[in-house]
């Protein structure tokens, strides 16, 4: 009995820590604003790191936002990518109901070698505005 004790001990420890550290991964870049009325607007980006190469290398990136007591549409605009990247559209609407939105990115022929850039993905919808950052690298043109 102290074997079978000992296991279902061991495997709460792994099973707990193993849950938290994979929501801190997939949740480290998600930003959270708190308004009126107790509303809330939560942001994040999935991956939180683009790597492109210049001459038309596309990768896509998805934008989630999470709203507590409010359903409205929420826009969400790219900025800040490196010289030469550019996102298919530079604003998005995410309807009423929906929670995510992707985005495609795109390294031109003109795309300069980058790495770390901070972009963002910002927020607007039920009166509260939030952005999450991400990063974008642009290798060496060949």
């Amino acid at each position: 009995m102290k074997w079978l004790s000992l296991i279902v001990a061991v495997g709460l420890v792994f099973g707990v820590v193993g849950c938290k550290g994979e929501t801190e991964k997939k949740e480290k870049n998600k930003s959270t604003v708190k308004g009126e009325g107790g509303k809330e607007l939560s942001v994040s980006t999935s991956p939180d790191k683009v790597a492109l190469t210049p001459g038309g290398d596309e990768k896509s990136i998805t934008v989630k936002v999470e709203r507590k007591n409010f359903d409205d549409a929420v826009k969400v605009t790219i900025s800040d990518l490196p010289e030469g990247v550019t996102a298919d559209e530079k604003t998005k609407e995410i309807p009423k109901g929906n929670n995510d939105v992707k985005f495609t990115l795109k390294a031109g022929d003109d795309a300069k070698e980058t790495k770390g850039q901070k972009a963002s993905a910002a927020a607007d919808g039920g009166g509260l505005k939030k952005e999450a950052n991400f990063t974008v690298d642009v290798a060496k043109k060949k």
